[in-house]
């Protein structure tokens, strides 16, 4: 009897621990910004390890992102890294009321994209909507005006021009 009273605080304690060292799940927070990285994790199986908020003021920060699992259409994902410009993959910028204060692109990207299992890069993106706007959240979508084809008769249009 005296050796169960014993196990019990013991079994209570062992998994306290064990729930500590689980990760968390959901966004990774940089001072007062959540960045969400679901639609990469999603369709790529792109994690955020990290976030450099850069220096004050600059604007800037960067994101360490890990493939998770290898790639299957390596071509797709390596497209939608490469257009500085004219993204694949926006990064909305939010205030407190969750309303759209702005959007980034790619300002730079730092690695090699093998989509390998374990490989590592960084992106550098905007992260500040202008000086009378405070971000809280960043969230990765896709650019639905990279993914839509126009309408023909537009295309006919210009080309006749």
């Amino acid at each position: 009897m005296k050796r169960a009273v014993f196990s019990l605080p013991f079994l209570f304690v062992a998994f306290a621990v064990n729930a500590q060292e689980q990760p968390k799940s959901g966004p990774l927070i940089a001072g007062e910004v959540a960045y969400h990285m679901e639609y990469l994790d999603k369709t790529w199986g792109i994690k955020l390890k990290s976030i450099d908020p850069g220096k004050a003021n600059s604007g800037t920060c960067t994101l360490l992102l890990e493939f998770s699992k290898d790639v299957d259409d390596l071509k797709q994902m390596r497209a939608a890294f490469s257009e500085i410009g004219a993204p694949h993959v926006l990064y909305y910028l939010f205030d407190q009321d969750n309303v759209v204060v702005g959007k980034s692109g790619l300002k730079d990207i730092e690695g090699e994209l093998t989509g390998k299992k374990g490989d590592a890069f960084r992106v550098k993106i905007m992260n500040h909507a202008g000086p009378s706007k405070k971000v809280f959240k960043v969230e990765a979508r896709p650019n639905e005006a990279t993914r839509i084809d126009p309408p023909k008769k537009f295309v006919e249009k210009i080309e006749k021009k």
